[in-house]
């Protein structure tokens, strides 16, 4: 008797599977069930779920007239999550206010359906803003963005990559950028087009009533902190690129002080009298006689370029803090086939990698040879930072009093040597001495005489300005300090440091040289030697050609002479 059921827990048991199994409504409800009544939703598509995955309510059929309204949420928790922070929930709007529910593939909606005449009276370059970027760019949070970059160019002609990352550092930099603008306008002028999609990934359902600030896109880099250059016409690449060629760095008012014009106590009032773009009258408030000159060079005189054309008012850095890669790209941005139109110029690339083009075309600024300290990594060749410098120099005074012990305001060849065996200690053979010519003080009557004269000894030559104008420059926290350098200050470095610095030269051997040499006419043989500097390899190499030319000539005559 102790192994029987007792019978009141017999009819629990079948009450039980009555309710599990008997009825029809509760687990088999089928679909076909719903729309045996419900015929007008006969078509609905919501992914896999059926009726009763929404309507769960459902007891029995037929159902009661009033059922539950479903909640989305238990199946989009996340979009639920989101969507609880935006603007749209705060105004208690519906999903079905954007979506069909049962027909979740039509009449999709956009931003625009609702908000098609949004003014944006407050976005600088509107037309620009809403033709390339999508509204969530700006009016959510993001999950990713970057900026892809493809040209279009005829026909199906493979570009090398040497075009795209000439230093094969993987990035392409201002300076590749514009060799490629000049290689497209030199071999695909007018045919060529450059398409810029700025793709954002994020949850529409977070929509937020305030955009993003301008500094997430042009200065802290939130958004679009990357880009990549996907394609020239057939040939992919995929290489990453500086986003700033893409999308214009500008400075934010908390460090405008920071500026050229902020430094100098130029306040926004003072350029931004209106709301239109500053212009031309603006500058020569202050800028008069530089103006001045200016409207007399080409430039001026047909009104191809405006101040703010070629100089940022908001820049950070000042022009002497730029390279001769940042100075060429200002030029390179209207000029954009100085490569092809400088073929005459031997190593081109060279000359364009060392120089700007002030260089040549201003031939009345004053131009310096520059001597940074810079490091070797696997990543390419970098000028060493005020940050670097004071890691790798002692605690103390600021790096320049560090160079310039006795404070004359000249370097010379023992603080050189002393500063440079700082580094050395902790750098090793990662030091390097970099040397560029660079305009330090412009003259703005810009023209193109050296390009008809092309007149190499204006700087291959012992009488090239710039000897007489040599400056370190050092890295300060307000900017770069140029400090004077003896001429004989270089000295005291190792030559195996400025490996990689070129050698400008002299001019080429003359015949007065020769006489001279020969005592053929001139004032003699003295000091000759002093006088001809590297034109002695010229002299060596025709007297090795003479004598080559000699001996075949006697070899010829003594052949003919032993035959006979």
């Amino acid at each position: 008797m102790s192994g029987a059921v007792p019978i009141p827990m017999i009819g629990i048991y079948l009450i039980l599977g009555l309710l599990l199994f008997a009825s029809p409504a509760m687990g088999a409800l089928k679909v076909e069930d719903c729309l045996g009544c419900h015929e007008d939703y006969k078509a609905y598509v919501h992914g896999s779920v059926s009726c009763a995955d929404c309507h769960a309510d459902i007891a029995e059929l037929p159902h009661q007239e009033k059922l539950k309204k479903p909640t989305c949420g238990e199946c989009h928790e996340k979009i639920q999550a989101a969507f609880s922070k935006s603007i749209h929930n705060k105004h208690e709007m519906q999903c079905k206010e954007c979506h069909a529910v049962h027909y979740v593939n039509k009449e999709k909606k956009y931003c625009a359906s609702c908000h098609a005449d949004v003014p944006h009276k407050s976005l600088p370059v509107k037309g620009i803003h809403l033709t390339r970027l999508q509204c969530v760019a700006c009016h959510t949070s993001i999950t990713a963005s970057e900026i892809e970059v493809d040209i279009t160019v005829p026909g199906n002609k493979p570009v090398s990559r040497l075009v795209v990352d000439s230093d094969g550092n993987g990035i392409i930099d201002a300076k590749e950028w514009s060799f490629i603008q000049a290689f497209l306008e030199q071999d695909y002028k007018g045919k060529y087009k450059i398409n810029k999609r700025f793709v954002v990934k994020a949850d529409v359902h977070g929509v937020t009533g305030q955009p993003a600030p301008c500094a997430d896109c042009h200065i802290d880099r939130k958004r679009f902190a990357k880009a990549r250059l996907k394609s020239i016409g057939p040939t992919t690449y995929n290489v990453p690129a500086d986003p700033k060629l893409f999308l214009e760095e500008i400075p934010p008012i908390a460090r405008y002080k920071e500026t050229v014009h902020g430094r100098r106590g130029v306040v926004c009032a003072d350029c931004h009298v209106s709301t239109e773009k500053i212009s031309d009258i603006v500058c020569i408030n202050c800028h008069k006689e530089i103006f001045n000159l200016y409207k007399y060079s080409p430039h001026g005189e047909k009104n191809a370029a405006h101040c703010t054309d070629c100089h940022n008012p908001h820049r950070i850095k000042s022009y002497r803090d730029l390279d001769a890669q940042e100075r060429v790209a200002i030029c390179a941005r209207c000029h954009t086939d100085y490569i092809s139109k400088h073929t005459w110029l031997p190593n081109t690339a060279l000359h364009f990698h060392n120089l700007e083009c002030t260089t040549c075309h201003s031939p009345e600024s004053q131009k310096s040879m520059l001597f940074t300290f810079g490091r070797r990594t696997t990543r390419g060749e970098f000028d060493l930072t005020y940050e670097e410098m004071k890691l790798l120099l002692p605690p103390g005074p600021e790096v320049s009093r560090q160079l310039d012990k006795n404070g004359d305001q000249m370097v010379s060849s023992e603080e050189l040597g002393d500063f440079f065996l700082q580094l050395r200690k902790k750098l090793g053979t990662q030091l390097y001495l970099d040397g560029s010519i660079l305009v330090t003080k412009v003259y703005h009557n810009f023209t193109v005489t050296r390009h008809h004269e092309k007149e190499c000894t204006a700087c291959h030559s012992k009488d090239a300005p710039f000897y007489a104008s040599m400056f370190l420059v050092v890295p300060e926290k307000d900017g770069l300090l140029y400090i004077p350098v003896k001429n004989t200050a270089l000295s005291a470095l190792p030559i195996a440091l400025a490996i990689d610095m070129t050698l400008l030269g002299e001019e080429k051997i003359r015949a007065e040289d020769v006489r001279r040499l020969f005592r053929i006419g001139g004032k003699g043989q003295s000091g000759l030697t002093e006088e001809l500097g590297l034109r002695w390899i010229d002299f060596v190499g025709i007297a090795l050609a003479i004598l080559v030319f000699c001996f075949v000539v006697l070899h010829a005559v003594l052949r003919v002479v032993t035959r006979r």
